[in-house]
């Protein structure tokens, strides 16, 4: 379950689970989870992470995670965390909001940095992330390429 988690960020899981685990259990509880992921800048109201800690457990009612089942639930959110990422710096690209970036924006933005990229990069750039050659790069498109 911890293999996506470099070794730094292993140990720092275990830190935390083992810091917020108050009643040395092996688990981490509804209160628990609020107080670590609260630490970590991550939140979750009460149904929300009932719902998450059910899901990953497996089971309706499970009273908490063990500290792989604590490692998923972060997987779980950091994964998510990354997407809304991604789609922020899509939106900076895409700014009249049509949810494509044009060629004309697509330039703004790179040429716009310091002469970043030459006309004929530019044009190869566009060329290579937009697939389905319509002119336009698609959100899909735009993940591909970074």
């Amino acid at each position: 379950v911890t293999d996506w988690l470099t070794p730094e960020t292993a140990a720092e899981c275990r830190e935390a689970f083992r810091k917020f685990d108050k009643d040395g259990n092996g688990f981490l509880d509804l209160d628990e989870l609020i107080a670590v992921l609260t630490a970590t800048h991550r939140t979750y109201t009460r149904p929300e992470l009932q719902l998450a800690i059910d899901t990953i457990a497996g089971e309706p009612g499970t009273p908490g995670l063990t500290f792989e089942q604590f490692a998923a639930l972060l997987q779980i959110k950091m994964a998510a965390d990354s997407q809304n990422r991604l789609r922020a710096r899509f939106q900076l690209f895409d700014a009249d909001n049509s949810g494509d970036i044009s060629y004309d924006e697509l330039k703004a933005c790179l040429q716009g940095i310091d002469g970043l990229l030459t006309t004929s990069e530019l044009d190869e750039m566009m060329k290579r992330c937009d697939v389905d050659g319509d002119g336009r790069i698609s959100y899909e498109e735009f993940i591909a390429m970074v």
